[in-house]
């Protein structure tokens, strides 16, 4: 880009004409979900003993499989839950850290779902 005018379109005339460009361009923000929200209080004691709390302060990835539903999985980045599908026919293997068989997974009989 021309920053000091040198070309006689006067200064910076990419920039410019990328910003006139894109002025009515809008993107859609579509979210499908998982709504995750922290508990607390009397919620927070209620909770479901086969629930993934993601607890770790900082930015630490890490991955939990479903207790209810060996096809989805857990990544916990941090203090934030992101709940995962694999793809079909395979389960959660925590020892691995992948979507695996569902042989090769003890804990997830051959009934993935």
């Amino acid at each position: 880009d021309d920053f000091r005018g040198y070309c006689g379109t006067g200064k910076y005339p990419l920039i410019k004409t990328m910003k006139s460009e894109l002025a009515d361009y809008m993107v859609e923000l579509v979210y499908e979900g998982p709504y995750e929200t922290p508990r607390g209080g009397a919620a927070a004691e209620e909770r479901d003993p086969d629930e993934v709390v993601c607890e770790d302060g900082d930015a630490h990835v890490s991955f939990f499989r479903d207790r209810k539903d060996c096809s989805m999985y857990y990544v916990c980045q941090g203090a934030v839950k992101h709940h995962k599908p694999c793809p079909s026919g395979l389960v959660f293997n925590e020892n691995e850290n992948v979507c695996d068989w569902p042989e090769n997974v003890e804990e997830c009989p051959s009934t993935a779902k």
